[in-house]
């Protein structure tokens, strides 16, 4: 019985590996629990299919001290990507073939960075509309199931680092009048404005008999590009 092996995997780039820090590079850093060693073997070019464009890529892992999947910059700007987007790699296995594409999920969201010394945000321009003031923000929002009040206040501006070629902006922000712990929240800005934390990136694989092709629909396993449209 042949079957079928479906690898997939999201990432949610920041704006370093998007090329917007100081080096310019453009990458995705892969975690230390997460292997895709199947998907891009170290140091090999692997190609990849845009699965709405059809467009190939190439795309080349490098390991050191960390994990990176690198020439990742052309994907970048074809799709414009940019903080809280998802890029999605999906390798399906068939017997002794492969195909890896790769599709890109965009959000109108905001990134709110919560640390010490105050909240960092990306693309503080979807704001404009809830403005209440010079450097102040209030956005109704669905956080947990539950109606609050975003309250967004410029902070300061200062460098991260002493050596640091610019500042940078900090907010103070509170949700119903408390202040969100540490950590990175995703401000998707929509009919209903909600407020989540999502993890950097996410990984699944499943291996099926391909006889299950024949089952109803209701039991099949569907991988999807950024359309919705069904890769396999």
């Amino acid at each position: 019985m042949n079957k079928t092996k479906i690898i997939q995997y999201t990432h949610r780039p920041n704006k370093t590996e998007l090329g917007m820090g100081n080096t310019h590079e453009t990458y995705m850093l892969i975690g230390s629990t997460t292997d895709l060693s199947e998907v891009f073997p170290h140091g090999v070019d692997i190609e990849v299919e845009d699965s709405d464009t059809k467009k190939k890529y190439s795309l080349k892992s490098a390991i050191g001290k960390e994990f990176r999947i690198n020439q990742m910059g052309e994907i970048y700007r074809d799709h414009n990507v940019v903080p809280g987007d998802e890029v999605i790699i999906t390798k399906v296995i068939k017997g002794t073939s492969s195909h890896i594409y790769v599709a890109i999920k965009s959000y109108n969201r905001v990134v709110l960075s919560m640390s010490g010394n105050g909240a960092e945000i990306t693309n503080l321009d979807r704001l404009s509309s809830f403005s209440i003031g010079e450097g102040q923000y209030s956005v109704r929002i669905t956080d947990r199931g539950q109606q609050n009040d975003l309250h967004i206040i410029f902070k300061e501006s200062k460098k991260k680092r002493s050596d640091s070629p610019s500042t940078t902006d900090y907010y103070n922000i509170t949700s119903s009048g408390a202040i969100l712990p540490n950590g990175t929240y995703y401000l998707t800005i929509g009919k209903t404005n909600s407020l989540e934390t999502l993890t950097k990136s996410n990984y699944g694989e499943i291996e099926f008999e391909d006889s299950i092709i024949n089952l109803p629909v209701s039991h099949k396993i569907d991988t999807y590009d950024s359309k919705g449209r069904t890769l396999y």
